[in-house]
């Protein structure tokens, strides 16, 4: 059987690169993917007949190869997302679930259909991760996700975000410790509500009860497994310790909080360092972003891989989930890990 193609054309060789390696992951051993950047190139190809399994093309292209590829083969690269049309901020994510099961990997083809994990961390303390971060679990519930949001700092103090927060009983703290995935099985009953489903905070730090990252991600993994929810938000650590280095590399989407500042800017280069291992997904939020002022976090090398997908505006009040609700903030974001 003769291999199949799919195409990806686009001149923008700062967005080719930052979803090639996730897009030939993705593909079958036996699907080749073709890349093409450079005009001269694309009209020699053009020139003589290819066989095509499906075209991935940059809008300003469209016109020069509309003709060779039907709309049914064909998902145009645009600035917003809709009809056959996928956001360029969107990411490799965004095409991969526009593309037809039987290019995929098996495990790929399934991941489309099961339970995602967002990663969000930060790269320095006043960021608003946490914020940011139930704003995340919030815009996906508005978009009619199921989502659940889980707080990995050993001081659980994001209650005081919530709107009549229920805390973690006894039951759930032993499951966690003990038994992962009985505590997967509890979640449905033991969640707090607030438009989304979140594991509720611990009263006292997480170490006491013996309730590890380690023993967090397996319970991560026992709810993938389970596939109750669309979308799972697991807010790491803010320290980049060995452990939270390891899940972000091993992350499918992370979402890293930072400020337009100088100081974050230099922190993102040295994570971006540690992240060798990492191809998935990654996006970069600026929280208290004031348009008067510099901004660090572009043209930077690490933005090929973390491309800022939003601007949370610096708020003269303080900030709040409602705040983040009403505004719409989060939304971006949301919509470029769905």
């Amino acid at each position: 059987m003769a291999k199949e193609t799919v195409l990806v054309i686009s001149l923008n060789e700062e967005y080719v690169t930052g979803i090639e390696s996730r897009l030939a992951f993705a593909f079958r051993e036996d699907v080749t993917l073709r890349i093409i950047t450079d005009k001269g190139y694309l009209a020699e190809f053009l020139s003589t007949p290819h066989s095509v399994s499906f075209c991935i093309v940059d809008e300003m292209l469209l016109p020069e190869v509309a003709e060779y590829f039907p709309e049914s083969k064909r998902l145009i690269i645009a600035e917003e997302s809709g009809g056959d049309r996928v956001s360029r901020y969107d990411g490799a994510r965004a095409i991969l679930q526009r593309i037809e099961p039987h290019l995929l990997r098996e495990e790929m083809a399934v991941r489309k259909k099961s339970t995602h994990v967002i990663y969000t961390s930060s790269v320095g303390g006043g960021c608003g991760k946490t914020l940011l971060s139930l704003g995340l679990a919030s815009a996906l519930a508005g978009s009619g996700q199921r989502t659940l949001y889980i707080n990995t700092e050993s001081m659980q103090d994001f209650g005081y975000y919530l709107k009549d927060p229920v805390y973690m009983q006894g039951k759930m703290a032993v499951l966690l410790s003990a038994d992962p995935g009985a505590a997967a099985e509890e979640i449905l009953v033991s969640a707090g509500k607030q438009g989304f489903d979140y594991l509720p905070p611990s009263e006292h730090l997480l170490t006491s009860s013996e309730i590890t990252l380690e023993k967090i991600m397996d319970f991560v993994t026992a709810l993938v497994r389970r596939n109750d929810y669309d979308d799972i938000v697991v807010e790491l650590p803010g320290d980049a310790g060995e452990d939270e280095i390891a899940c972000m590399n091993a992350a499918e989407y992370l979402v890293l909080i930072a400020d337009q500042t100088e100081y974050s800017s230099r922190r993102l280069r040295l994570l971006n360092e540690n992240l060798r291992d990492f191809h998935g997904d990654g996006y970069i939020v600026c929280s208290r972003y004031d348009a008067r002022k510099s901004s660090y976090l572009e043209e930077q090398e690490y933005s090929i891989r973390f491309p800022v997908c939003e601007y949370v505006k610096e708020a003269e009040e303080q900030m709040t989930l409602e705040k983040i609700r009403v505004e719409n903030l989060m939304k971006k974001t949301a919509q470029a890990v769905v």
